[in-house]
């Protein structure tokens, strides 16, 4: 009788434990669901960091507004706004241009980096020993960008001994905004020895567009927030790679000596000579089939351009598909395809010129046929 109460008690008994079959299929959903939500949330990661770079970009933009409200609207990063005191030192004691201990806090005629952290306070980019003081601006949280990875080490022409390898400068500021039309143009004051080449003081590197190049600025232009047109379009800074090409991985140039943007500055991706946004690598430019076949060469829009979709889109890959920020004169920034961030009209002040010739990219000649007239761009907002 015993036995048999234990029997249909035991009859009743509830499983508590999950079968083989029905534990393979709970781990074939939940691999199933991993790899469904890991690339969603390796991309929202990206996107997180693209703001986070957006935001940086913003910073930066306003810091220099700042220096333009309290420096009679001035822009910085020009040789001839808060670099003038070193270009007029380089070109009026040459000798001097291959030193790397002088006063100030930018580290180049170009450096925006250096006068926009002093005026937000950063004593410590004071240090006149320019090695260091490069370090520091290279490390500055705001100046840098999630997305970038890249190491660069000094040019050939700096000594390796003082100079190290670091965080790739992650922001540049656009040149053609740095530079004076043909009026206006640095003179020595006169109680100032003057060297035996005084027309070095035109040199395009430290003052005015050369006459060869194709962008023409508007005569009466200089570096000032009033003049250089529709600020919502016109970009102040950006992700950028200085100096970074197809062939040449990125590496950096400073001090007196250093020219046409130095670390700092470039022209526009529209241009077959940017340094920073080098697009020769795109589809249908000058160098799209070598950047994939020639060993040691890469489409150089992955160093720039580092807010793609796709941690790597690839070599070759189709315009836009490469992804950088950029940051305008107005306060805004935002997220551009490599084309499209190629519009001439971003990167030229207002009244300005440009002659469409092989410089150009063949594929912004395509996309901006529109606006070519007689073989010129008049940039007239």
């Amino acid at each position: 009788m015993r036995n048999s109460v234990q029997t249909r008690s035991c009859s009743r008994c509830v499983r508590n434990a999950f079968t083989l079959i029905e534990l393979l299929v709970v781990i074939s959903i939940i691999a199933l669901l991993i790899s469904i939500l890991l690339p969603q949330l390796a991309s929202a990661r990206r996107v997180a960091r693209r703001v986070y770079c957006n935001t940086n970009l913003r910073s930066t933009i306003q810091a220099m507004q700042n220096y333009a409200t309290s420096n009679d609207d001035s822009i910085a990063g020009s040789p001839n706004t808060t670099g003038t005191y070193l270009k007029v030192r380089a070109l009026i004691a040459p000798g001097s241009v291959s030193a790397f201990s002088f006063p100030g806090p930018a580290t180049s005629p170009w450096d925006f980096m250096g006068p926009l952290a002093r005026e937000n306070g950063m004593e410590d980019v004071m240090t006149e020993n320019l090695p260091r003081r490069y370090d520091i601006l290279r490390r500055i949280k705001s100046y840098q960008c999630a997305e970038n990875n890249i190491l660069a080490g000094p040019y050939s022409s700096l000594p390796a001994a003082q100079f190290s390898t670091g965080p790739m400068i992650a922001q540049n500021t656009c040149r053609n905004f740095m530079y004076l039309g043909d009026v206006g143009r640095l003179t020595v004051p006169q109680t100032e020895p003057l060297p035996p080449l005084v027309d070095q003081l035109d040199q395009p590197q430290f003052d005015v567009i050369a006459g060869s190049w194709e962008e023409r600025l508007p005569k009466s232009y200089s570096p000032r927030l009033s003049v250089l047109g529709d600020a919502s379009m016109k970009v102040f800074v950006g992700d950028g790679a200085r100096y970074s090409t197809v062939s040449i991985q990125p590496d950096y140039d400073i001090g007196l000596a250093s020219s046409y943007g130095s670390a700092y500055s470039d022209s526009g991706p529209y241009t077959t000579f940017s340094r920073s946004w080098d697009r020769t690598g795109a589809p249908g430019n000058l160098f799209a089939a070598q950047a994939c076949t020639t060993p040691g060469w890469v489409d150089a829009r992955q160093y720039g351009y580092r807010h793609s979709t796709q941690i790597t889109p690839g070599c070759a890959a189709a315009p836009n598909t490469y992804v950088g920020n950029f940051g305008f004169f107005d306060g805004h920034a935002e997220s551009l395809g490599d084309l499209k961030s190629a519009n001439p009209f971003m990167w030229l002040p207002a009244r300005s010129t440009l002659t469409v010739n092989s410089s150009m990219h063949p594929d912004v000649q395509r996309e901006y046929a529109a606006s070519i007239i007689s073989g010129k761009m008049n940039i007239n907002n």
